[in-house]
């Protein structure tokens, strides 16, 4: 399959990059974090503003009413900056959930597009999104909805307006919002303070059904997230590559650039071909759903998680070993990578679960 950007999506790459690389570069908002401070709101705004936090929900919603792809496109970049705003839990996890025709789906889709509330997706694991995995229990009491159940790892929980809850009733699966306040929130021990996962523990707590029937919802936000998350890890392996092979160029030894040894041209020129293998699986998956091929995006997305995140595991590593000493220190943006990796590479469950989805899918792939 032959696939390229059309310029309308290159004016929205290029649009993204400008505004996260003047208003998010990555020493700003990691300055932001070393220093317990949450992600510039001024940024978030601004990514309202211009439509790229809202790029595929639908116009009638208040989206920018784009598809799959474009949201790709967007968080391609984020990645590439490692962006630790709302982008990903809220636009790239939760809005997947609400994205339907009902009035309380579309009632949060039009708030979450107009940036009042930011909402965070609580989903079950350590299983792939899936409605077969969900252990939390709704009950209806006294006129009111309440939730039980513990979710663990949910992506910034603690800086949502809204939690989006799956859990079981008498007819199956079904959606809630819940208030923060309603539920036990726990910041837990991070790897990276960028990128805050928190503990979510639902006793009894109060609840808004969004949709009864939420099995398919599910699935096609499972795949939808799986998709926003391939993507910003690509860029951000993209983005570790080229600091590699640019202190590579400039770093000399022996009176030449360390690029030029071969054991280190050739490890950048293997790590070249892995990033663009991943970015290639990652649109693969953002055109299938684009196109509405939800049993196509089962196998591909899947291979676009596990393909990106792993990638970005080895970009990152890769950078440290190559900038050497330097790339030990803290002062070195290295280790920046690093942690961001390890924990995108867990965040929608365990890697055999995915591998497990895609092997069992993978005929139903089409090129």
């Amino acid at each position: 399959m032959q696939f390229s950007l059309t310029a309308d999506q290159k004016m929205l790459r290029s649009a993204t990059t400008g505004l996260l690389e003047d208003r998010a570069s990555l020493a700003a908002t990691r300055a932001r974090a070393d220093a317990g401070e949450p992600p510039d709101p001024g940024v978030w705004a601004a990514l309202l503003e211009m439509g790229a936090a809202t790029v595929d929900l639908a116009d009638e919603h208040g989206g920018t009413g784009l598809g799959a792809v474009e949201l790709a496109v967007v968080l391609e970049q984020a990645g590439a900056v490692l962006y630790p705003g709302p982008l990903l839990a809220s636009t790239g996890f939760a809005a997947g959930l609400v994205a339907g025709d009902d009035e309380a789906s579309a009632g949060w889709t039009r708030r979450l597009a107009e940036g009042a509330v930011a909402a965070a997706a609580v989903p079950d694991r350590p299983a792939w999104w899936a409605a077969a995995a969900v252990t939390s229990t709704a009950h209806h009491l006294d006129g009111a909805w309440r939730l039980r159940g513990v979710k663990e790892a949910v992506l910034q929980a603690d800086q949502a307006d809204v939690l989006l809850v799956a859990a079981r009733i008498e007819t199956g699966v079904a959606l809630f919002a819940v208030r923060p306040d309603d539920a036990a929130i726990e910041v837990l021990p991070a790897l990276d303070p960028a990128r805050p996962l928190c503990r979510v523990t639902l006793d009894g707590a109060p609840a808004e059904l969004l949709l009864p029937g939420a099995e398919d919802r599910i699935r096609r936000a499972g795949l939808r997230a799986a998709t926003a998350l391939a993507a910003e890890s690509v860029g951000a392996a993209r983005a570790a590559l080229d600091l590699t092979v640019s202190y590579a160029g400039a770093r000399r030894q022996f009176g030449q650039p360390i690029g030029a040894f071969q054991a280190v041209k050739h490890r950048l020129a293997d790590l070249l071909v892995e990033v663009e293998l991943a970015t290639s699986a990652v649109y693969l998956a953002a055109c299938h759903l684009a196109a509405g091929d939800l049993e196509a995006a089962s196998a591909s997305a899947p291979l676009a998680v596990h393909a990106a995140t792993e990638t970005l595991v080895r970009a990152g590593a890769d950078a440290v070993q190559l900038h050497g000493g330097m790339g030990f220190t803290w002062e070195s943006p290295c280790h920046r990578y690093v942690t961001w990796a390890q924990t995108s590479r867990w965040l929608l469950g365990p890697d055999a679960a995915r591998l497990e989805e895609m092997y069992d899918r993978a005929h139903l792939m089409t090129t």
